[in-house]
């Protein structure tokens, strides 16, 4: 009965739902197969193509780089090439936010645009734009990427996830049952005491599902809780994780745990999936035809493989809120050596640095992810900026950089809100002040766990 329910949903319900819904993912998907099949330098010029057709469409449509590419000397779209594009400014967030309207495109015809935000993983949110054909193309790309992961659609997924903006959808009426059709199950990090971990494997073990997806954090934590418990997940193809850096320890802890493989994933809410493992696990392959990635030094120059550098993304498919030359906050680096083999014609990443959230371990037994904490410290107040650091399972300290002190209805308000997720024996020490301290790799880590 599974069997012939996933041929039903991958031939018959799946195509004929978004041929009705006419969200575009039909022919992002036909092109993402087209692309794969292309040698690394057919997919090169292919890249360079659309990288063309996005600048010409932004000179006509998009004032803001219709504005700078008038100012490097492009007088006319017909004079473009995709070396153009390196005319255009690096853009940071700040840069963004202060020219918002200008990031806008004029044309609209066949399109539609969906509000979006980052949910803060460097403690500053970031609200920005998609169009209909990006997300489309993200979609495409995360089921390419999964069948790098050797599963198929329609086969049976989990979610260990903590993204508010995913978890909200989920939980809707709309979310449950496209959830039930679709045959993916959403469990959320905020909430993870040994009854949750416990009632979680029991869900999975019933579910079956071929793909677990999570942050590394919260997924160490579960693998911890499966091995002290002797609990399998036998049904288990693949794990994917991503959001989060993936160290050496917990990828142990994690394919010790569920006896399959870790794919490891880089991706934004910006972007989608940007580059994921494939079957030798020895760097991230850049979904090239989607995005275009450059890593530079601090004078915006191009690295030398094997050097670590700033990453900056370009995405080939958003025509609605086009982001050329982005800063994303991470670091990376190329390997020294690139390789390719039949049927992976894509680029070689080398694992990124950054976004290294930890989890808070509280006195009720319960494990609280990052993603948490961004969303609470953003409801109140004017915090730009955070950090928590938790030096004993009863004590952490909150740094935060805001314009104002906090006032003390709303340092109560965050303690009874922590107090209520953590219990009443968490003690919560606030400080305000001017910078937060940074890791090498450029960003700062939001949650510093001692214990």
């Amino acid at each position: 009965m599974d069997r012939l329910y996933k041929l039903l949903y991958k031939n018959l319900i799946y195509p004929l739902y978004h041929l009705f819904k006419r969200d575009g993912l039909l022919c992002a998907e036909k092109k993402a197969k087209y692309a794969e099949g292309l040698s690394p330098e057919d997919l090169a010029h292919y890249q360079q193509k659309k990288i063309i057709e996005l600048l010409k469409f932004v000179f006509v449509n998009v004032p803001y780089y219709k504005e700078k590419l008038e100012e490097s000397g492009v007088n006319h779209q017909s004079e473009i090439t995709a070396d153009h594009i390196f005319r255009l400014p690096v853009l940071t967030k700040s840069e963004i936010k202060n020219n918002f309207d200008k990031f806008q495109s004029r044309s609209l015809v066949g399109n539609r645009i969906f509000k979006n935000s980052t949910s803060g993983s460097s403690g500053e949110p970031f609200k920005f734009n998609t169009d209909l054909r990006s997300m489309a193309y993200k979609s495409a790309m995360v089921e390419r990427n999964q069948r790098w992961a050797g599963i198929d659609r329609g086969d049976k997924e989990a979610r260990l996830w903590g993204a508010q903006i995913d978890v909200s959808v989920s939980n809707n009426i709309r979310g449950r049952i496209h959830g039930f059709i679709s045959r993916k199950l959403m469990l959320s990090t905020y909430s993870m005491t040994e009854a949750d971990l416990s009632r979680y494997a029991s869900l999975l073990s019933s579910f079956k599902p071929k793909l677990l997806t999570s942050y590394p954090g919260p997924l160490d934590v579960f693998a911890k809780f499966c091995n002290k418990n002797n609990i399998s997940i036998s049904s288990l193809k693949a794990i994917i994780t991503s959001a989060e850096m993936l160290y050496p320890h917990q990828r142990n802890e994690i394919e010790c745990a569920f006896k399959v493989k870790i794919f490891n994933r880089y991706g934004s809410r910006e972007f989608g999936t940007i580059a994921q493992e494939d079957k030798y696990h020895d760097g991230l392959r850049v979904n090239s035809d989607h995005v275009f990635i450059e890593i530079l030094n601090e004078d915006n120059t191009d690295c030398n493989r094997g050097v670590l550098g700033e990453l900056v993304v370009t995405d080939l498919d958003n025509y609605g809120m086009p982001l050329i030359r982005y800063k994303i906050g991470d670091r990376a680096s190329w390997p020294v050596e690139q390789y390719n083999y039949p049927g992976m014609p894509f680029p070689l990443l080398n694992s990124v640095e950054g976004r290294a959230l930890d989890v808070i371990l509280a006195p009720n037994g319960n494990r609280i992810g990052g993603t948490y904490w961004t969303i609470l410290m953003r409801s109140r107040g004017s915090i730009e900026l955070f950090q928590i650091k938790q030096t004993s399972l009863t004590d952490i300290s909150i740094k935060y950089k805001s314009a104002d002190r906090l006032t003390d209805s709303e340092i109560d308000f965050f303690n009874h809100e922590i107090k209520t997720k953590c219990g009443d024996e968490m003690k919560v020490a606030f400080e305000k002040v001017e910078k937060i301290p940074e890791t090498r790799s450029g960003k700062h880590r939001i949650i510093i766990s001692e214990i």
